[in-house]
Formats: structure tokens, sequence, C-alpha cells
């Protein structure tokens, strides 16, 4: 199948396959009968290898840890006849024969990875198909990318492929695998890609290759993931596992775990080395920062550490930092650690560069020179990149490296790396596009090895759970850390953590802090660990073990106070299998609760006289008042025990207590380390687990705050000198917000005096508004009076901004500020503090800080912070979650009669709402009424009175649909209440059960393919199977291999049948066409047709074709014709532009066929008075056959090249083509000699007209018969030019009767012009010309002036030709393999050289047209050069074909390629070639 002149070659039949152990190797056939190779490793770990190519090789950088790939023994190829089958740790590979296909079944027969050879999507008159399995080529057979495609379900997610900034599921993505300096995180680009991704059917693909890459994740086409790689062969691994979890922690073993940084890494960094940074200043913060207790690890110095523009070349910046190794001592003496920041780029200021230059340390231009780029988007000089392929630049860089880090430093920043430009060349021969993913890399891992970066061994206790144990050396004797960290993923992820502090006793102290378990090697007989994760309020007790198993031994361990000398134990060895032990919560009181949280530990390794596991199973129960019952549809999320978190949902339960009861591995033991219970049915609750966002919570006590100050941290920040103006006053408002964006006019605005402004420091502005709502988001504004009406060329305040965790507000740009409107940007948080008269609303990051951005741009008029009004205190004392809390009482507020109300933020259907009461000294209110707000109005639902209301107070009514409630409560004279918790209760619906699919396989015997209009469906769904004949045959039937199914029979070709409930499998059969019909084509006045593959043209055709075949029709037009369109006559059907193409193609009907093609006379008109009809060319004489003949035998013999001379009354001459086969095959050129010039026919020439032994040439040679008016009106009169045209000569060439119109470099033609003077200006500006007939115009064809008084140049058409000098000619020179053009003379440099490929000249396209004076205009989004010459446009998209087969353009080191042949025809330029010299010589 070809697409743009590509063509994919997919594996279409398996016609040989061998094994050898755990590999095969399979020969597979493309659709055109070329072979390649399909290599299968199979792996333990559930890992599978595949290597597919013309030639396989191995990656030249590989990412595998090769230690972790153990081959599967005993591996057993079944061959049904029909497939391979091979089992594979529980899954299937079944690999089909004819047509090949390759799937990974599961243990249940479901398919899990699946290669798609069958995407197939008809556009216009075309297919454009997904590259399947196997490898593209261009129209040469060179190899463009290697190419796999794997099946997406409709309802598969597909996660990976590094981090990127787009929709964490990468469905409907184009992703490319390159990294790049991304400058934010605004679009699909990536700092660090990783071609790895995850499905959740099962499966992870990694492809092992550091080159540019794409993956095309249903963006294409929905129904595939189409990868491919720019190399001629391809390594991928499919991981398949019984988790996303499994398969991830194959993944990161088999491409090796993460070293693990030292602790100080994780702590807080402060960063300094900014502009306004010095040494003073680090200093100064470093004291305060130790002063103020502030936990801090380590002191970073960014770039300005380095001198200005002095980047990176490990100099420091003494004006800055004076005495730095005193200043690096004094920081490591305060405890800070010291980061410096680097990158692997070198301006061409520093004295690195000019070192690095001469000893060849950095990567090139293809002409050796040193490579430089703007690699800081404008903002340093030009820099050199340091070429980490070169090892003697490895070595200088690691000790300038080396030289800094023994001054005192830590750690190093190594910042950049990315964007390697595609053309520079690295000493390993390979380019910056070859390099560009690997450069990053290579850069960090020759950086010199810091202390804590040498390898750490990483044994995995058991990859299912993901734990690692890592033993890192301190200082000290004999002292040894071990970590158990959950995954490999963050620090929040930690659970768990071991600290040996001496040999390992035979028993265990325990201590517990805020849900971080430490476990202490020391003497004494206590096992286990206690829980340690839990909420005050509740006690946590566990049972005991095996025989003494207590049912409410209630020994109880307050989680509130975690850290207790004799905690609760559950860990425990026990002799006996299947003994039970439990642990629980006990409320205290009734709660209402659906789901409990477990987290147990996984320590397989022995630790003192047992070994730690999950159970083997867990129940979970409640106390229904009298006895422990299970709780009704549990579900288990994972379905077993696992390592550290395990959810368990129920049906809601009212109870006082819950507990998990877990079965105990016989000589083993199990830990509890935290156990959590929630009501996430609770439509009130914010408690952890809860799943209703958005909830608002008011009460009768309730009052909107009223704003009463801002407080800011303001500086200046001036522009260049020549342009600054002074700063205006400040202007602080008050806006309306809506979602991040500021909305309307100012709520209230403040004009501050400059001189007020405290900057550098806090400036405090008072500006009253009444009436803020809870729970709103508003804006302040900070921008300056204008008065110049330039805004952009005045000094900025600065609002400085940072990240501070958990706060969730936004920054953004006000453009107007009387409308607000405004855009957000993702700038981190400011410095802010809002003072209300309820309470302060505090953004700021802690001390003021300098840096920023500013506010009072032209097109910026503002910078806005927004901050959120705080909700009442009855949403965070209320809240309906488990916990205890201080409650909301009555008693701070006047009156008999209150309310809570609460409101979330969708409808959501209730029956049950509960109210906790305080005891003594509170009072339960007199009577509660229960509200619903229901269509606009509050609905009463429920009310009780006072011997109705309890402690706790359950209201239960019919289900109501509503996002608003309210309690409203009643109280006697002289009391008060307190509400504890209110909860409201969502209606327990029964989940839907997830339908069952099933799969519809449909397949083909060959000759056609077939497909159904869905992969998966439902039981009862209506499915479409459709069957597409190959040409020359014709569908015959449907074959049901498998399922239960009655197919109905749509059209000759499609059918459809109910799904059943079972997978269903249906073959397609397909049979030759062996009936003929005839086609008739009649040429009309003015031409000549051919029909099919036959080169003869006659007026009329007749031929045979099958019924189903493909039919192509050609009309060739007479000299003075043209084709105008076809006349079906009858039998066939011609749709749209089909009837206006040439030639055309349709498929051959079960009919006869009758065309006819109509052609048209030109009737263009010349530019110039037309020849008078009495100008005829003038009848000469003939040199006939026999003659010409003698003469070329005659000649060859003596060595010499054929001359035949023609009288003055001899305009032609007839040649045999058995003569000219003669001259062609000595070497030799024809030349006829007409008085003093010559007409010539090269050997290259004579080769290209195709001649044969019996052909028939005849070559005229008449006087020009254009008029003289109009010769010498088109070369403007000029006498010296009217002297030369008069040598003025008709050509003409035909082949048996075949008049030649056009060939390359068709004609040589030399002139005598030794009897002229000409000067050597007028010899450089001659020209030879061909005229236009039709428009009346001229096309300079060039020359050379010979030593001789000659003049040569070649005509690549028949037709009027003669000589001019001309004031516009443009003589362009190219020779391949050298990086210069010369035009008329004069040489320039070009940045890329022209170079043959596959025997094929292509040269530089831009180059070439401006020197021909063209404008050359390129659109990157769209990949168009835009060619304007001449009055001309000519448009090339690169990827499409260009005209009349000339293959496409190529990208060269970012320059656009074309075939000498594309600069003749499209140009209108005469190109010549010299086969010797290798030189192109282009005249226009």
């Amino acid at each position: 199948m070809e697409n743009r002149n590509l063509i994919y070659h997919y594996a279409a039949k398996l016609k040989d396959f061998s094994q050898k152990n755990h590999e095969l190797n399979l020969i597979v056939e493309d659709q055109e009968e070329n072979t390649f190779t399909i290599m299968i490793s199979l792996f333990c770990n559930d890992i599978i290898r595949i290597r597919l190519g013309r030639e396989i090789s191995a990656p030249e950088y590989d990412f595998v840890n090769h230690d972790y790939l153990k081959p599967m023994d005993n591996v057993i190829v079944r061959n049904t006849g029909e497939s391979l089958e091979v089992e594979h740790g529980g899954k299937t590979l079944v690999i089909g024969k004819n047509p090949f296909s390759f799937m990974i079944n599961d243990v249940g027969g479901q398919v899990i990875y699946k290669e798609n050879f069958n995407d197939v999507n008809s556009v216009g008159e075309g297919e454009d198909r997904i590259p399947p399995m196997g490898y593209t080529t261009d129209s040469f057979g060179n190899i463009i990318s290697t190419n796999i495609c794997a099946a997406l379900r409709y309802d598969e997610h597909i996660y990976g492929l590094g981090e990127r900034f787009t929709e964490f599921d990468k469905r409907g993505q184009r992703i490319v695998i390159k990294n790049t300096d991304t400058l934010g995180c605004r679009d699909a680009t990536s700092y660090k890609n990783i071609p790895f991704y995850i499905s959740s059917y099962g499966y992870g693909l990694f492809l092992n290759s550091h080159l540019i890459s794409e993956f095309d994740i249903g963006c294409k086409s929905m129904a595939s993931i189409s990868i491919n790689a720019p190399q001629n062969s391809l390594e991928y691994y499919i991981l398949t596992g019984d988790s996303l979890k499994e398969i991830l922690s194959h993944y990161i073993q088999f491409t090796g775990p993460a070293a693990l940084p030292p602790d100080w890494s994780f702590g807080l960094w402060y960063s300094t080395g900014f502009k306004g940074n010095s040494r003073e200043s680090t200093l100064n913060d470093a004291e305060r920062i130790r002063r103020e207790d502030i936990p801090c690890d380590v002191m970073h110095f960014d770039c300005y550490w380095l001198r200005d523009d002095m980047w990176c070349d490990f100099v420091w910046n003494e004006e800055l930092y004076p005495d730095r190794v005193e200043m690096l001592n004094i920081l490591k003496e305060q405890g800070y650690k010291i980061c410096l920041w680097i990158n692997p780029y070198v301006t061409i200021k520093t004295d690195m560069f000019r070192e690095g230059t001469e000893k060849g340390y950095f990567v090139k231009q293809k002409d050796g020179s040193v490579y430089t780029d703007d690699l800081w988007h404008g903002l340093l000089s030009y820099c050199a990149i340091v070429d980490f392929t070169n090892s003697e630049a490895v070595k200088w860089y690691q000790k300038k490296v080396s030289d800094i880090l023994s001054e005192g430093v830590d750690v190093l920043k190594t910042d950049f790396g990315e964007d390697i430009p595609f053309d520079c060349v690295f000493s390993n021969g390979k380019t910056g596009y070859e390099m560009r993913n690997i450069y990053s890399r290579l850069y960090n891992e020759y950086s010199p090895k810091l202390p804590f970066m040498d390898p750490i061994n990483l044994p995995v206790s058991e990859p299912r759970y993901s734990y690692q144990h890592l033993m890192l050396n301190l200082s000290g004797e004999n002292e040894q850390f071990s970590r158990t960290v959950r995954g490999s993923l963050t620090l929040s992820d930690i659970k768990y953590i071991e600290i040996i502090t001496g040999p390992a006793g035979n028993g265990k102290s325990t201590f517990a802090v805020d849900g971080l378990m430490l476990v202490g090697e020391s003497a004494g007989t206590g096992t286990g660990v206690s829980p340690v994760i839990s909420k005050p309020g509740t006690q946590a007790y566990p049972s005991g073990i095996g025989e003494n198993l207590q049912e409410d031994s209630n020994l109880t361990a307050p989680l509130s106070n975690p850290v207790t000398s004799t905690p609760g134990t559950l860990s425990a060895v026990t002799s006996k299998p299947d003994t039970s032990a439990w642990y629980g919560v006990d409320f205290g009181e009734a709660r209402y609760v659906n789901t409990l949280e477990v987290y147990y530990l996984y320590e397989p390794n022995e630790q003192g006289d047992h070994v730690v596991v999950c159970p083997n199973s867990q129940t979970v129960q409640y106390w229904d008042g009298s006895s422990w019952k299970n709780v009704s549809n549990a579900v288990k999320r994972p379905s077993s025990p696992a390592a550290n978190l395990n959810t368990i949902t129920f049906d809601l339960v009212k109870t006082t207590k819950l507990r998990v009861v877990s079965v105990v591995p016989a000589g083993k033991a199990f830990s509890i380390y935290a156990l959590r219970a929630f009501n996430t049915a609770n439509l009130i609750g914010n408690a952890e687990g809860n799943t209703y966002p958005g909830r608002k919570a008011s009460s009768s006590g309730s009052a909107s705050p009223n704003l009463v100050s801002v407080t800011i941290c303001a500086s200046e920040k001036g522009e260049t000198p020549t342009r600054n103006l002074p700063l205006n006053d400040l202007v602080v408002a008050l806006y309306d917000v809506e979602g991040n964006h500021t909305v309307g006019a100012p709520l209230v605005k403040k004009i501050v005096p400059k001189g007020n402004v405290n900057l550098g420091g806090l400036t405090t502005i008072e500006l009253p508004y009444s009436g803020l709502v809870p729970g709103k988001r508003y804006a302040i504004v900070l921008s300056q009076v204008e008065t110049s009406g330039n805004g952009d060329q005045r000094n900025h305040y600065l609002w400085p901004t940072t990240n501070i965790p958990g706060i969730t507000e936004y920054y953004g740009k006000m453009t107007n500020m009387d409308t607000g409107d405004s855009y957000h940007e993702a700038l981190g948080t400011g410095w802010l503090i809002v003072t209300t008269d309820k309470g302060v609303i505090d953004l700021s990051p802690g001390a003021p800080k300098s840096g920023g951005f500013g506010v009072g741009h032209k097109d910026e008029v503002g910078r806005y912070q927004t901050f959120t009004v705080p909700m009442d205190d009855v949403y965070d004392t209320v809240d309906g979650s488990i916990d205890g809390g201080k409650g909301w009482s009555s008693e701070e507020f006047e009156g008999n009669v209150h309310w809570l109300e609460y409101e979330t933020e969708k409808p959501k259907a209730v029956d049950t709402a509960v109210v906790y009461f305080d005891d003594a000294p509170a009072a339960l209110p007199e009577k509660l009424t229960f509200e619903a707000f229901v269509e606009g109005e509050w609905v009463e639902v429920a009310e009780l009175a006072g011997n109705e209301i309890e402690l706790i107070t359950e209201i239960f009514f019919d289900k109501v649909t509503t996002s608003k409630v309210r309690f409203t409560f009643e109280q006697a004279d002289g009391t008060y209440f307190t509400v504890r918790e209110a909860e409201l209760l969502a209606v327990q619906e029964e989940e839907e059960t997830p339908p069952v699919t099933y799969t519809i396989v449909v397949t083909s015997g060959g000759n056609g393919l077939a497909i159904a209009n869905v992969n998966y469906a439902q039981q009862g769904d209506l499915v479409t199977v459709t069957a597409t004949p190959d040409a020359g045959y014709t569908f015959k039937e449907w074959q049901v291999i498998r399922g239960d199914v009655t197919l109905s029979r749509i059209n000759d070709n499609s059918a459809e049948f109910n799904m059943p409930a079972e997978n269903v499998e249906i073959m397609a059969v397909f049979e030759e066409i062996t009936s003929e019909f005839t086609v008739n084509v009649n040429a009309g006045s003015g031409g000549k047709v051919t029909l099919g593959t036959t080169q003869t043209s006659e007026t009329s055709v007749t031929g045979s074709f099958n019924e189903g075949t493909y039919v192509s029709v050609t009309a060739i037009p007479l000299k003075g014709y043209r084709f105008k369109e076809w006349q079906v006559i009858s039998g066939v059907t011609l749709t749209g532009e089909k009837y206006t193409q040439n030639p055309v193609t349709f498929m051959m009907p079960d009919n006869d066929v009758e065309l006819k093609a109509v052609f048209e006379a030109i009737r263009n008109q010349p530019v110039n008075p037309s020849y008078p009809s009495t100008d005829k060319p003038k009848t000469l004489g003939t040199i006939n056959e026999g003659q010409s003949s003698q003469a070329i035998s005659a000649s060859l013999k003596k060595g010499n090249n054929p001359v035949i001379s023609l009288g003055n009354n001899i305009g032609s001459v007839k040649l045999a083509g058995k003569d000219l086969l003669e001259v062609t095959k000595a070497g030799k050129e024809l030349i006829i000699v007409k008085g003093n010039n010559t007409i010539s026919l090269t050997s290259e020439a004579l080769k290209a007209l195709g001649l044969s032994h019996e052909s028939k040439v005849t070559l005229n040679l008449t006087p020009s018969s254009i008029p003289e008016e109009t010769l010498q009106t088109l070369i403007k009169a000029d006498p010296l030019n009217k002297e030369l045209t008069k040598v003025s000569y008709k050509i003409g060439l035909t082949v048996d009767n075949k008049e030649i119109l056009s060939s390359e470099a068709l004609f040589k033609v030399t002139v005598d012009l030794s009897g002229m003077k000409l000067t050597e200006a007028q010899k450089n500006a001659l020209t030879g010309i061909i005229f236009d007939e039709e428009t009346g115009t001229y096309r300079q064809l060039g020359g050379e002036f010979n030593d001789d008084g000659t003049f040569t140049f070649y005509s690549p058409s028949a037709g009027e030709h003669s000589l001019i000098v001309s004031d516009n000619l443009k003589k362009v020179s190219l020779q391949i393999g050298q990086s210069e053009i010369t035009v008329n003379n004069e040489k320039t440099d070009l940045d890329v050289a022209p170079v043959i490929r596959n025997d094929r000249t292509i040269v530089p396209l831009r180059a070439i047209a401006e020197s021909l004076n063209a404008q050359v205009d390129w659109d990157s989004v769209t990949r168009t050069v835009t060619i304007t010459l001449d009055g001309k446009t000519i448009t090339l998209e690169l990827g499409k074909s260009l005209p009349n087969n000339m293959g496409m353009a190529e990208l060269i080191n970012n320059r656009t390629f074309v075939p000498l042949r594309y600069i003749a025809e499209q140009l209108g330029a005469n190109v010549l070639w010299d086969g010797e010299t290798k030189v192109v010589t282009i005249y226009k």
C-alpha cells in the first residue's frame, strides 16, 4: 500500500520459523513477497522481547537491565497448522500464519495485546493506512522507519510516555518522543520523554530506542496505537502482569530502579544566586533561617554565581561573591549542604570556549567548525555545546566540575541539555537529530560521581509489592541504615521506616509518630507493630492471637496519643494454619460507616524470630449490639490482602464497633499498621474518603465578613536606562472573580502615593469593603496610575512570587481595569495578607522576598492575586465526619431559634439525616425541623418534638432529591444546645453490574479484507461485518468458525447478526473472477488513446479485462491540441473529477464499456504580432538513411565522432536506430554540420530516446519561421542581438513518426561567432534561447563561449532556437559535496551541500531559488515551501509527492532538497549535469 510515495511493508504471511531455547525466529513475507525477520524472546516475569527488521541489530544505546531478564525454560511451541501457540507465564502467545497475526491472550482467552493489521480508513479516492507491523520505505527502497501497530480497544486507557502536561489518559494524543526545553508546562512537549506506556488491558510496552519516535495513541485512527521510529530495525518489550502495579514493578526492575538520594536532599532548599543576590545577602539569609529555627538543608546557588554572559565556564563571580571558600565554609558550619547550578553550554565570550575550540571538545558543524547557536533564546551570547561522545572532552569537563566540588560543593543542579540542534555533528559521527534524546543522559552520566551517587545494591524481596531494601553506609563504625520503601516513586509514599541500630535481637520495642512507624532493635519480649494512623476520638484495639482470641478484649491503644510504652500487639507467630486474628475500632457511640481502610506491613525477610507477610484473607465485621456480623456486599480492592492500603466498601451500617478479621498464615505473622473507617454516603462530611466535593455550610450565626485592609510586598523594577520613566502612584483594587478570572468593574479601589509604598518591604493599605461572601473568591489587583500613555517604558512595581503548598489561588494579567478582562497564568502564588473583621487570610510565604513580576505594562494593566473568603465556622466544626469535634453551640447567639444549612455541589437523592448533640451542661432543643430545597423553594420534610429528640437523633423520610438542606432548632428560655456533628445520607443505590462484552474476530482466507464494525459487543448488540475483495476477486460467502450466530445479508458484501453470550469468529471467503468483458476507447479529433499497460497509441483501442480488475486509459493530444474530457458511451460511471482525469482508472464492471476521449484546439495568442499566414517553413531536401549510415560507420571505424554535413538546400537527415545505438555504444556524439554551426546529439541524449535496432529517426534543421518584426521586438531591437539572431534554426526530432518534444539535454548546439568582436561582458552574457510558439515568449538556455570563438549551449526541447546577449541571465553552479554556490562568477558559502541519493542528484531548493531572484517562504505549521518567481507561485509540501513522479522532497539538516528535474520543470531553468566533475549548472 502506497501513501505520499511511502511504501508500507507489513507482515502478511509467515514463511518459516525456527526455535532455539527461549527464542523464536520468524521469517515473514510482506505483501510484495519481500522477506524480513521477527525475533521473539520469552523471559520470566511476564516479559516478551520483539525485534523486527530486514536486518536485526541491537540498540545502539541499551536501556535494559539484562540481569533481570531470565530466559524461560522448556518453551514449547504448538504448531496447529494455522498458527503457532506458546504458553508464557499463564498467558498464550498466538502467531497466525496466513495471514500473519500476533496476539497475547490471558488465561480466559481474552486478548491482552494484538498487532493491528486491518486499520484502513478511506480518504477521498485513496486510502490512508496506519503503518502496520513492519517497515516503511520511500519509492527508492530506502528504509524510512520501522513500525508497530497495536490494537486500541474502545474502552482502553493508556498511561505513561514520560513527564508531560497533557491529559493523564493519553488516548487521542499524538506524542513525539523528543526531549525539548519546554519553558513551562503549557503544551505537549516534554523535558523527560520515556518510550513506555501501560494499557488498562493489562500490558505495558517499552520501545528500547533513544531516537526520536512517534506514538500515535488513537489520534489518527481510534482503533490503533501506531508506533514508528526512524531506524532499520526495532526492539520493544511487552510486559504483562496481574495488575498495573505489577507491570510497573517489572518495568522498574528491568530498566533499573532509581538510586535513593541522601536524606538531606529531601529537606528544604533555599535558592540564591539570582540577580540582586550577593555574598552578604546570602550569609544574612542563611543566618536568619537558623535564627528563626526554620528547617533548611541546602543552600542552592543559581546561575548568577557565574559571571554575567559567561555561562557555564565554572568561574565564580568574584564581584558578587568575594572570598567564596570562606563563605562556603561558614555555610557548612551552619549545617548547610551546597548546590551549584550548571549547564553543558559555554558562551563564546569565555576562555573555556577558546580552550574547548582549540582542543575539539565541542560539537561541530558539518564542515568541522564549532557549532554555536542561540541556546538561551536571546538572553545570552551564542554558545557551544560540550561533546560528551568525545572521551577527552569528558575528562576535560569532569576536571572543571571536580575543581568546583573540591571547594566544598556537595551537589550540582545539572540544568538544560534538551534542545540539541538537529544539524550539529558529534565526534561519534552522529547528528544532533540522532543524539537529541540521549544527550542529557550522557551529560549527567559523565559528570563526576558524588559520594551518594555510588551504585547501591537493590535486592528485591518480592516485585509484586514493589518493596525495596536499601543499605547505605553512614559515618561511624558498624552502623547501617535500612529503609523499606513502598514502590519507587515519591517520599509521600513511604509508609514504614525501620532503623537497625545494632546486632539483631530477639524482640522489638515499638514507638510511633504521626503515621510513620519507627522500629528499633533492642532486647525485650514484645513483638510486632502498633497501628498509628487513625482519628482523634476513636479507640483502636487488637485481639489476642490463636487460641487466646478474645471476642471483646478491648485492649485499648489510644491513637490520639500513639506513642506508648506498652503498645497493643497484633503481629505474632502461630504454628497452626488458618488461625484468625482481628483488629478493630470502637467509636464509643453508634455511627454510620460504609468504608474501611486497612494497611498491612509486608516484610518477607526474617525479622527477629518471625516473618511478616500479608494475611491469606480478610473479613469486615460490625457489632450489632449483641454479636459480630459480616458486612453485606463487601467489595475489596485489591481482591486479596496486599501490602499497604487495602480498601473494603460495603452496605451502610450503623454500629458502635468495626473490625477486620484476618487469617494468619501458618508459621508466619502479619501486621496492621493503620486502620481507618469512613462514611462516604454522607453528603455533608468532609472527612477523607468522602466522594461528594463542593460542600458549603452556613448558620443563623453566620455574618458576612468585611474587608479592612490588605498587606502587600512590592519592590521596583526598572527598564533599560535609556527608556525608563519613574514609578507612578500605586493603584490597589478589589474585583469579583469567576473561576480563575477577574470580572466586571472594581468593587473598590484606592490610590496609594508612591512615597507611601515601602519598596522591598511590607505596605498595609486600608481598603474597606462590606459584605464579603463566605466561600467566594475575590482578587486584589495591583497597577499604577498611567499618565504617559506609554506604560511599557515605565518602571514597574514588582509583586514577588513563590509556591505555597496547599494554596489553590491564582495569578493572572489584567488587560482592562474597567471591564475586568483578564487571563490566568500559572505563575505561582504571590505575597498577600487580607485582613477582615472576622480574621486574617494569609497568603504570604514568609519573609518578604525580592523577585517576581511587574505591574503597569501598557498591555498588562494590572496583575491580580485571588483569595477565598473562609466559610462559616460550622463548615469546620459540624462537618459530619466520624471524628469528634468542638461542635456548634447556640450559646454564642441571641434568640431561641437557630439553624444550620448545608449545600452540596450537585443534587443528590437522600432519605436519612442524623444530628449528634452534646449532653450536659448543654440541653436538647425543644423542636427540630428538617427542610430541603426543592424546585426553587424550601419544603418541610420532617418535624420532631422535644420528646423525639435524643443525643443521637435520626430522621428518616421518603427519598428526596436536593442540593441544599436546613436544620432549624428551637430552644427553651435560659438553655442552649450544642451540635457535635450532622450527617445527610445518600440513598443507597445498587451498583450496576458492568456489562459483559464478547470479542468479534473477523478473518479472511486471503484475497480480500474482512472487518466488523466493532471488535467487542454485548449480548444482543447488532454487529455488521463487511468483506472487500482484492482486485480480480469477488466475495463468495461468510463462514461461522465459532459462536452461535445467524447471519442476515444486508447487501452483496455485508451481513449482520445479534451478538450471542460468547465470543464469535467469522471468516469471509473470496473467489477469483474469471469472466472477461470488453473495453473500447475511441479518440476524438486531435488526439490518440492508449489502453491498459500498452504504450501503443491509436485513434481506437480495444481490450478484454476481468470483472473487478482496475483498468487505466490515457488520452494523448496531438500538437496544437489538449485533452478536454472523457465521454462515457456505455457501461461505466465516472464520478466527480474522474471525467477530466488523464489517465483515468476505473474498476471493471460485469459488462462491456465504451469511452471516448475529447480534445480541443489550443488557442493561446502570442504577446506580439502573430506570424503572417504566408510565413511557412521552407521545404528543403533530405539526407536519406543509407547516406547517413555510411557516414556514421566510416567515422566510428576511425574512432571519431560521426559527422554528417547538410548543404544549404538540405534541412533533414534520416537515421537508423541500429546506427545510433552503435554511436551510443562507442560513447560518441552525432554531429550535424550546417554551415559553420553544428547540432549534436550526445551519447546521453541518444540513450534517453530509448531506441531499438528497428527505430527510424529523423532530425530536422530548417531556417526559423518567426517573422523578423516579431523576433526583433522580443529581443528589444538591440543591434548586437539583431546580428546574433540571424543564426536561427528550427530543430525537430521524430522517432518512429512520434515527435520528440523534450528530453534532458536533448540537443547540443554550437554556433561559430569567431567573426564577431565581442567584449568579455558580452561573452559572459551570451545565451541560447528557445521560443515558445504558443505564448510568443522565449526561454534562456545559457551556454559557454569557447576559446575557438564558438559558443555552445544545450537545449532540452525541439523548436525555434537562436542567440542573444541577455541583461538578466543567471548562471548558477554547484558541485556535489561542496558547500558553496557560484552565481554569475560570485561564490557564496552554503550551510548544506548538494548530494547524490540512490543515483539521483538532489540540490538545496532555497539556495538555488533565491539565486534565481525568487522569493522563498516557509510555513513551519503546514511544512510548506512557497516560491514566487516571474509572477508564478509554486508550493511544495513536505511529505507529499512532487509532480510528474519526481518522488518527494527531502529535509536534510533543516534544508529542503529536490531533484534537479524539479528545478528545470518548476522554475523554468535549463539544468545541466557533468557526470565527470559532478558539477550542476543552472541557467535562467
